[in-house]
Order: structure tokens, then C-alpha cells, then sequence
């Protein structure tokens, strides 16, 4: 598995020095190790955080990031018009989503304007400025095999 920490040549030939870099879910567990990894291996980045601060870790990685010098702007991904009023950004590194199964169960509504809505507006803001963008997803993953497995078990529990 590929590791962004171990692999400071590889960042070093795609983020340059004085690069703006916008990182969604900045105050999240990925987010904020990131931020604060490229700010101590490249100098003279500009780099700020968004993030809506729902949870409570997140509050906790909202000091790092300020210990850091890294701001944060507290909003939500859904919210076209405020993200597409943020300056211009050489790079976003989107690390936001709702990756709990259980939320999107109970929250249906939220997860869907978090993950869809707010991946789309990213998308969009990067096309607009013509930004580099690298979208990332850490929620649990599985094959279709084993998916398909599953649902097949499910549906002989029914009849």
C-alpha cells in the first residue's frame, strides 16, 4: 500500500513551494496529517483547511492545524456559493466524506449533500480555477464479489 508519509520525493515532484494547497477535511484524521506533514516538508506553501467541524476529534485537530499556522475555514462542502467565493488554489486535496455506513443509514439526507453535492463542488471549483486535484477515499472497501455475496445471503433471509 502506498503511503503519503514515506513518500516526500514523490509530493516534492507534485506540489511545488509557494503553492496554495486547500485540503477538505483538514480537520479530520487524514486531512490534518497531511496538512501538517507538506507544511513541515515544503517550505513557503500557503495552506489552509476546510472543514465544518462536525465532530468532535475534529476540534481536537483544529489546534494542531492553528499550532501549525494553518487556517481553517469552518463550512460545509455542500455549500456552493461559500466554496466557490475561497480564492484560487494550485491544488485541493479533498479528504471529505461522511465514511460511516451507519451515518448514511441514519442521516441519509446529510451524507448525500456531504459526499455527492460537496464532491461535485470541489470538482467544479477545481475546473473553474484550473486546479490539480486528488480525491481521496478511506472508507471501508470491498469487492464486488463479496458485495454481491453478501446481498445474495441477505435475499435468501427474506423468503
Amino acid at each position: 500500500m502506498f503511503s503519503i508519509f514515506s513518500s516526500s520525493f514523490l509530493i516534492g515532484m507534485i506540489i511545488d513551494k509557494d503553492m496554495k494547497i486547500l485540503i477538505t477535511g483538514g480537520c479530520g484524521f487524514i486531512g490534518s496529517n497531511i496538512a501538517i506533514f507538506l507544511k513541515n516538508k515544503i517550505n513557503n506553501l500557503t495552506i489552509h483547511s476546510l472543514d465544518n467541524l462536525s465532530r468532535n476529534s475534529s476540534k481536537i485537530n483544529l489546534n494542531r492545524l492553528k499550532k501549525q499556522k494553518i487556517k481553517n475555514f469552518n463550512l460545509n462542502i455542500s455549500n456552493k456559493s461559500k466554496i466557490n467565493s475561497l480564492i484560487k488554489y494550485d491544488f485541493i486535496i479533498d479528504c471529505c466524506a461522511e465514511a460511516a455506513v451507519e451515518a448514511s443509514k441514519l442521516e441519509s439526507e446529510r451524507v448525500f449533500f456531504t459526499n455527492l453535492v460537496g464532491t461535485f463542488n470541489i470538482l467544479e471549483k477545481a475546473k473553474k480555477d484550473k486546479s490539480k486535484i486528488i480525491f481521496l477515499s478511506t472508507s471501508r472497501v470491498y469487492s464486488i464479489k463479496r458485495i454481491l455475496s453478501k446481498a445474495k445471503d441477505i435475499n435468501k433471509k427474506k423468503i
